[in-house]
């Protein structure tokens, strides 16, 4: 049976809505309106993610500065005063558009948000992930309320985690690295790219995992099949394919990494790729500290694989992951991002170095991906999965 940590969950989630109570105050908010499944979980430790699509915009919290809410739902047909013991905070859930987004029926959702703003006196209110629609009606029925984008100062102070946070991710790493283990170590010849999915995601949700994140399989054919996404491909003897997955782990905290697995012996030349690979990311790794710039790290894990020969990352080199699977920090070229964070103690991060290597005229992609928490030392690897070249 897999061992999620054991936490004072009370504790936790009061320290966090007390950072939500202060970011409130520093940037002078009466109220906020959040609407990503994240940053209402992370701000009032409500759930409301169901599906993929339900992750921004199927809910709405309305924050006070006392901490209480009014939550627009997606899944009641009745509003209900104080409807949890367990969340005293939670004032009163509004009947919502039922299974649908906002924007589908914006007249309503103003008319919703309108109605819980004008009672609580709003004058001036945080949002985030609103669709323009919505904060047109919002501005045009009040006038007098001053409305602000508060999502990127959000996720900047959620970058440096909590202790408690980083125990949450460690677990959602381990529960991610069993499921990767029995999907990239049961492979056969013959078997589809999907089976190794399956087998995969039933092994994360046997460990308790809430919810998957993501699941991507590539597997190599012809240069003119590429693609991220698993179609039923048989896998046969020589082939390389990698596989990039994670998931949210108990209390709503995820995982992400990637490895490649081979159908028998590999190529000589995609073997040595891979663990050129491999020891591009780890070395690097094992250099980093606080206060290195995000876009160094991409120039320096791009100049090692040039060094080795090897075609550089054209992408992020990777991102900050927590509530959400991609957060701050952003690794990548300072002219793509508006922020280049230095490394902080208490972020996690995820490195996923990417190149390739062809052979008989097929183009073989190759990725590595560990998740990380950077620590006074450096670098601590949360990822415990190991790789098939080890």
């Amino acid at each position: 049976m897999f061992d999620w940590p054991q936490i004072d969950w009370d504790a936790f989630v009061a320290k966090r809505r007390s950072l939500f109570a202060d970011f409130m105050k520093r940037e002078k908010l009466d109220h906020a309106m959040l609407c990503g499944f994240d940053n209402i979980r992370w701000a009032t430790d409500i759930r409301t993610n169901y599906t993929h699509d339900s992750n921004y915009d199927w809910f709405c919290a309305i924050v006070e500065t006392s901490g209480e809410v009014s939550l627009i739902t997606n899944d009641g047909g009745s509003t209900e005063e104080r409807p949890f013991a367990s969340m005293p905070w939670l004032r009163r859930r509004i009947a919502g558009p039922s299974w649908t987004s906002h924007w589908a029926h914006p007249t309503v959702f103003v008319r919703l948000a309108v109605e819980a703003l004008r009672a609580q006196n709003a004058k001036r209110v945080g949002v985030e992930g609103m669709h323009f629609e919505i904060m047109d009606g919002l501005r045009q029925q009040l006038p007098d309320v001053e409305f602000v984008p508060i999502l990127r100062p959000l996720l900047q102070l959620r970058k440096i985690k909590l202790p408690e946070e980083i125990k949450l991710v460690e677990a959602a790493c381990e529960a991610a690295s069993v499921g990767m283990s029995a999907g990239i170590n049961g492979v056969r010849e013959g078997m589809r790219d999907i089976d190794v999915i399956a087998v995969t995601v039933d092994a994360v949700y046997r460990c308790g995992a809430e919810q998957l994140s993501h699941a991507v399989i590539v597997a190599q054919s012809s240069p003119s099949e590429g693609g991220w996404f698993a179609r039923g491909e048989r896998l046969w003897k020589g082939q390389t394919f990698f596989m990039d997955m994670g998931c949210y782990g108990v209390g709503g905290y995820c995982s992400d990494f990637c490895r490649v697995g081979f159908v028998g012996e590999p190529h000589r030349s995609v073997r040595k790729a891979y663990t050129d690979l491999s020891e591009v990311l780890d070395s690097t790794a094992a250099e980093l500290r606080p206060g290195i710039r995000c876009s160094a790290i991409r120039e320096t894990i791009n100049a090692a694989l040039k060094k080795k020969g090897l075609p550089e990352t054209p992408y992020s080199m990777g991102h900050g992951i927590g509530a959400r699977l991609v957060e701050y920090p952003s690794i990548f070229t300072p002219e793509l991002m508006d922020y280049d964070d230095a490394l902080e103690e208490g972020m996690i991060i995820c490195l996923e170095p990417s190149t390739h290597v062809e052979v008989n005229d097929v183009v073989v992609g190759l990725k590595d991906e560990n998740q990380y928490v950077v620590e006074t030392a450096g670098l601590r690897k949360l990822t415990r999965c190991g790789r098939v070249i080890d």
